[in-house]
């Protein structure tokens, strides 16, 4: 059956967060014009993709196929690595409100582990969790980190050993989110924290033809990732530097998915948001033109400035020594 925007449908599936059974459909296209139907729940606003892949699906795509289809290669380009090392200086900078160095630490999604890296020259005993082997016997041999080759079910690591967990841009890409949220609470000590950065469907300053893709199976707001970690046995951390879709939460609990949070008001003030025409007109109000030059400038300086610096852990170094040392 072919589904149309505005269409609600019945989920055999209930809401991760509602336990709700109704969905409205809001896009029938993803990015580049993938064939993509993307739900949002009636009870509570969370939006995912419709149907849900199979976590079959999701393994073998994620282990072997996901790195290359939105990077092209299966390791990264030096370019990323600049990037990637300059993002992690600015989560290493938020963890240290909360975490002090010294703790045990795990990435989960860890990438061509950038961020592990940097962490332990800051301080923390870190580690990494990769799915992706490319990925993985990339940080290890690159930089000579501890990474665990699994995905995140299938990784071996002991209940209450890890003070501290951090996801950067990985809740969205798991397929049932409160599950894994659990098995992350089980491995916490108590007390412990969980770091979760995840892109904001609220945001304006992408288009909105390249809003939903395959990769992004859930896509949350400030209010659906916050319910989701607090079935999950965590409490949020009000500060300045987690707001958003970037927060800190501390382990208070074990999970309860029992515990359903409506939240009717969460869901049509997104149906609105999202709309094709609402979000068309809140993009020209970001200047995508000026967005564009601005990465004109900064793409070829970043080029530049890897090739000059060759080796992979010479350009983490280099950003590192530049920005991180107040870290040290």
């Amino acid at each position: 059956m072919t589904m149309q925007i505005g269409d609600k449908i019945h989920s055999d599936e209930a809401c991760n967060i509602c336990a709700g059974h109704e969905l409205e459909i809001i896009a029938t296209e993803g990015r580049h014009g993938q064939k993509l139907t993307t739900g949002i729940c009636t009870g509570c606003g969370l939006v995912h993709s419709c149907p849900i892949p199979s976590k079959e699906e999701l393994d073998h795509y994620y282990s072997q196929h996901y790195r290359n289809d939105y990077k092209g290669v299966f390791t990264p380009q030096r370019k990323h690595i600049l990037r990637y090392s300059r993002a992690a200086l600015e989560r290493l900078s938020r963890l240290g409100q909360f975490a002090p160095k010294g703790l045990r630490m795990l990435d989960v999604g860890s990438g061509s582990g950038e961020f592990v890296y940097l962490a332990s020259r800051a301080g923390y005993k870190a580690e990494g969790l990769e799915p992706h082997t490319g990925y993985s016997d990339y940080t290890r041999t690159t930089f000579g980190v501890p990474i665990t080759t699994a995905v995140l079910e299938q990784a071996e690591i002991g209940a209450e050993t890890i003070d501290v967990i951090t996801l950067h841009h990985v809740l969205e890409h798991l397929q049932t989110p409160l599950t894994s949220l659990a098995f992350l609470n089980r491995w916490l000590k108590p007390g412990g924290l969980i770091m979760v950065d995840v892109p904001d469907i609220e945001t304006t300053h992408h288009s909105p033809t390249n809003r939903y893709h395959y990769a992004h199976i859930y896509n949350f707001n400030h209010d659906t990732l916050k319910a989701m970690l607090s079935k999950a046995g965590f409490e949020v951390i009000d500060h300045p530097d987690y707001r958003g879709t970037v927060l800190c939460a501390r382990k208070v609990g074990a999970p309860d998915p029992a515990k359903n949070i409506a939240m009717p008001g969460n869901y049509q003030r997104l149906k609105t948001l999202l709309a094709k025409e609402h979000a068309a007109v809140a993009y020209k109000r970001k200047k995508p033109l000026s967005r564009l030059l601005r990465k004109c400038w900064r793409y070829p300086s970043e080029i530049v400035v890897a090739g000059l610096l060759g080796h992979p852990r010479r350009i983490a170094d280099y950003v590192y020594h530049r920005y991180g040392r107040a870290m040290a």
